[in-house]
């Protein structure tokens, strides 16, 4: 099952436009309905959709993976296994990755008795892997819903196409959609810009829309999974402390309850910062702030990036 921001961010996506998806995976295929992907007491898939394929009914089962996972070919044939067997219907595997990764297993899928025995399962399964899709192919389909996948493919990675997707989603008339669609596209593009500069103009970019990005029923999403996620791994190393949730009348206890947000995120993914970032929040008084750093602490792919975002903060 996802889990993670990106990952998350992602899953909306698809949710919120989930024909757009089939027919970019299964090309001619038609969105019948979601399926729930609850499958037993154990498993839950990521996304499920039954579609009807060249007028045949079918499964869609879809897994989305920020880093690979060893296992991952093992997982998507279980869960391929219970859901063909608890729908009796054929179902079609995809597992989208986000971020280049090595020595992802490919499909099929082959189990067989060891030292020479019969083979007893071929599982066949499509890996997309985002970073190998030709920028133009994705852009040709002409879909709003795929707009915030553009930074993750081939030719994408640059603030240019992150600027185009931007452009795009603003001339979209539904003010919910272009919200939403900006926050998760701004999302996505801080995993695919990997140079500092890039990724300090895609945050000058942030600050233009965070008035409209941090009223979104998205954004508050995404920050309480990575709160949960936080605080998840925070337990996980042995810290036992608890978040005061609710919101606070006195503006004074807002602010603190922000500070100790960002010190959870700190603590929970770059624990050696924890002296260096009490220290720096003592400074910050000001909610916005303190609001744009947790989602840059958040989103931030190492400690010496997280310590230059709270430098610049001071």
């Amino acid at each position: 099952m996802a889990g993670g921001v990106w990952d998350g961010s992602l899953k909306r996506l698809i949710t919120a436009n989930p024909q757009h998806f089939i027919s970019w995976l299964l090309p001619e295929a038609q969105l019948l309905h979601e399926v729930p992907e609850h499958l037993n007491r154990a498993i839950d898939a990521d996304l499920l959709y039954a579609v009807a394929y060249h007028d045949y009914p079918i499964l869609c089962h879809i897994e989305i993976q920020r880093r690979r996972d060893p296992k991952m070919a093992r997982r998507a044939w279980e869960y391929n296994t219970v859901i063909t067997c608890k729908y009796n219907q054929l179902t079609w595997s995809f597992i989208l990755y986000l971020k280049k990764e090595s020595n992802i297993e490919d499909s099929p899928m082959v189990l067989r008795v060891p030292n020479g025995g019969p083979e007893i399962h071929r599982f066949h399964y499509v890996n997309v892997k985002l970073w190998e899709v030709p920028t133009e192919s994705l852009r040709d389909l002409g879909s709003f819903g795929l707009l915030p996948l553009l930074p993750l493919t081939r030719e994408g990675g640059k603030p240019d196409v992150v600027e185009e997707v931007i452009t795009e989603i603003n001339g979209l008339q539904d003010l919910k959609m272009r919200n939403d669609l900006l926050t998760i596209s701004m999302t996505l593009a801080s995993l695919a810009l990997d140079k500092q500069s890039d990724r300090e103009w895609l945050r000058r970019r942030f600050l233009m829309y965070q008035d409209i990005l941090h009223d979104t029923e998205i954004y508050q999403l995404i920050m309480q999974e990575g709160l949960e996620k936080g605080v998840q791994q925070g337990l996980e190393k042995g810290v036992q402390q608890g978040l005061e949730k609710g919101v606070q009348q006195a503006e004074q206890q807002e602010i603190q309850d922000l500070r100790q947000l960002l010190l959870d995120f700190v603590r929970a993914r770059f624990v050696a910062l924890l002296p260096f970032a009490t220290t720096a929040v003592e400074h910050i008084s000001n909610k916005d702030v303190l609001q744009r750093l947790i989602l840059a602490v958040g989103t931030a792919r190492d400690a010496q990036e997280a310590q230059e975002i709270l430098s610049h903060a001071l």
